[in-house]
């Protein structure tokens, strides 16, 4: 294996990331409102709860979600004569083409880059918020992880395994813009317009 070019080539995909959110949003960044420390209540297993919910993390909420109909270029949506509302279909699905582009991205680079990798089989079922099962991607005060599970052991013990995966700041500071700044709010909106209720729980998750 040449490090030289697995290093150059995490560096590139870091730099293709940016510039797929920087489409999303039109150039900006909108996660301005990150707290020094943030919370997150580990023992809570109320269904839907992650550490978002003690956002918003922007100054006003639904900032990105506002900018992308008033503002942006897309042209997601008008209204008529008589006040109703529509939405162009073709650029919604060309929006989350463009997140799908940088979710590709984010899944890459979350496998590769966290100190204890961990298992594909257990990597997809990676979560922001609690679901069927307890969510893996925590905020320890300043630090994303993930916290997986190995299933094998559970199964013979009865009890999980807690294996942590820090995210390094390059990926943590990509990671926590698309989630508190709105991309992934925005995700969950269109795919519900787009494909109906089970993608917007989908991306919810």
């Amino acid at each position: 294996m040449d490090i030289d070019k697995v290093r150059s080539g995490i560096q590139e995909m870091l730099k293709e990331a940016w510039g797929c959110l920087y489409r999303l949003t039109g150039g900006k960044r909108f996660a301005d409102k990150l707290p020094e420390q943030f919370k997150d209540d580990l023992n809570n297993e109320t269904r839907d709860y992650s550490f978002l919910d003690h956002g918003p993390f922007t100054e006003k909420s639904h900032l990105l979600m506002t900018y992308l109909v008033k503002e942006s270029p897309w042209e997601f949506s008008s209204v008529d004569a008589l006040d109703r509302l529509s939405f162009n279909m073709p650029a919604v699905h060309d929006y989350l083409d463009a997140c799908s582009d940088l979710n590709r991205i984010l899944c890459t680079l979350s496998y590769l880059l966290p100190i204890m990798a961990n298992r594909i089989s257990q990597f997809v079922g990676n979560t922001v918020q609690n679901m069927d099962r307890r969510r893996n991607t925590n905020m320890l005060i300043t630090e994303l992880v993930y916290f997986n599970g190995y299933h094998k052991m559970g199964n013979t013990t009865g009890v999980d395994v807690c294996i942590p995966a820090f995210v390094p700041p390059v990926l943590q500071e990509l990671m926590l813009e698309y989630l508190c700044g709105g991309i992934r709010e925005t995700e969950e909106v269109f795919g519900g317009i787009a494909y109906g209720s089970t993608a917007a729980k989908a991306y919810h998750s």
